[in-house]
C-alpha cells in the first residue's frame, strides 16, 4: 500500500496497515513526516512521480486533492486508488472514465471518508472506540454496493456513489414531503 501524505489520516492508516502486516510506501513533503512513519512502522519513501509508479495494490491519496488527474493517470500501477483526502480527482468526470478505461478501481473519497463523520459523531456522544469501528464498518458494505452498481450499469464508481447519493436524498425527501404535506 502506498499511502501520500502521512500527517493525521494518513499516519493513522499507517499504523492501523501496519498493524495488519502491510507492506507500505510513504510520500509527504514534510520530512519529519517521513521520519516518523518509517521510525515506527518501517517501509519504503517514494518521492515525487515516483508515489504513482509504485508497484503496489493500493494507492492512499491522504494529503490534498486533485492528485488524480490527466497527467497522474498515466502513471499509476496500482490497481485500486482508495485514500483519505477530499477531491482525490481533479475533474471528477474526466478523470473517472480514464481510470475506469485504465481498469482501475476508485474508491470516491466522500464514500470511504465517511469515517470521520461517523468518528466526530461517536467523538460528541462519547461513545467507545468499539461502536466507532461498528458504526465505520457499514461503508465496506457502501463501497460494495458503489462497485456492484458501476459493474452492472457500465459506469464509473464516482458516477455510481453520484446517483447513489441521489438516490437516497429522493427517498428522504419523500418521506419529507409525505409527513409535511
Amino acid at each position: 500500500m502506498a499511502i501520500q501524505g502521512v500527517g493525521n489520516v494518513g499516519y493513522n492508516l499507517a499504523r492501523y496497515l501496519h498493524e495488519r502486516g502491510a507492506s507500505l510506501v510513504y510520500s509527504d513533503v514534510n520530512a519529519g513526516n517521513i521520519d516518523r512513519v518509517m521510525t515506527e512502522f518501517g517501509g519504503e519513501v517514494a518521492e515525487g512521480d515516483a508515489f504513482y509508479g509504485a508497484n503496489v495494490d493500493v494507492l492512499a491519496p491522504c494529503a490534498i486533492g486533485g492528485v488524480i488527474n490527466s497527467r497522474t493517470i498515466d502513471l499509476i500501477r496500482a490497481p485500486i486508488i482508495a485514500g483519505g483526502a477530499n477531491n482525490v480527482l481533479l475533474d471528477e468526470r474526466i478523470d473517472s472514465e480514464r481510470l475506469m478505461e485504465k481498469g482501475i478501481t476508485y474508491a470516491p473519497d466522500y464514500v470511504i471518508n465517511a469515517g470521520g463523520l461517523v468518528s466526530v459523531y461517536a467523538e460528541l456522544r462519547g461513545w467507545p472506540t468499539e461502536k466507532v469501528m461498528e458504526d465505520a464498518s457499514d461503508i465496506f458494505t457502501t463501497v460494495k454496493n458503489v462497485l456492484i452498481r458501476a459493474k452492472a450499469e457500465g459506469i464509473s464508481t464516482i458516477l455510481a456513489s453520484n446517483r447513489m447519493a441521489e438516490d437516497r436524498i429522493e427517498s428522504v425527501g419523500h418521506i419529507h414531503r409525505m409527513h409535511v404535506g
